[in-house]
């Protein structure tokens, strides 16, 4: 028996409009694994939407990465930017010398790697996000131990039981 896992990762995006960003959510529409939530403008979008969707990831653009330095940020809103993952989309845009990037990182982002804003493959953006997310994830999933052969049916070794924890009529 082999254990699959497979789970939806939920991002936002934080850029301004433009041809990055339809190339960017042209990519993450055509992955089956990856779920937009929603595309935020301004520093008070992003804030609304993270407060609303609570996504795993997000992908910042550096204009808004700038922005947000400017931005009065209350206790509240810093920790709903801290909460997902963050991964800063790179392009031709991204001209920061060593002041800039001291800057940067101190705003309360997650950050966790670059993403090529002129990534060609879905699957290439996704197997990247997944591996962080992996990788960072706060949540441990306890597997539960494999049942012993001993008082099993050998009837049909294949078979694969499953049950959901929704209670109800007629679940």
């Amino acid at each position: 028996i082999r254990e699959v896992s497979v789970e939806t990762i939920t991002l936002s995006l934080a850029l301004p409009s433009g041809e990055l960003a339809s190339s960017i959510i042209g990519l993450i529409e055509s992955h089956p694994l990856l779920e937009l939530c929603g595309i935020a403008r301004s520093i008070p979008d992003l804030i609304r939407m993270l407060g609303r969707f609570h996504p795993m990831v997000q992908l910042i653009s550096p204009a808004l990465v700038e922005e947000l330095g400017a931005f009065d940020l209350q206790p509240q809103e810093a920790y709903a930017l801290s909460s997902p993952l963050t991964f800063l989309l790179s392009g031709s845009d991204l001209q920061w010398d060593e002041k800039d990037l001291e800057r940067v990182l101190r705003q309360p982002l997650r950050y966790c790697g670059l993403i090529d804003g002129d990534a060609a493959r879905a699957e290439d953006l996704f197997e990247k996000i997944r591996y962080k997310v992996e990788l960072h994830s706060t949540r441990k999933t306890a597997k539960a131990p494999r049942p012993s052969r001993e008082g099993r049916s050998t009837h049909n070794p294949d078979l694969l039981a499953l049950a959901g924890v929704k209670g109800g009529v007629g679940t």
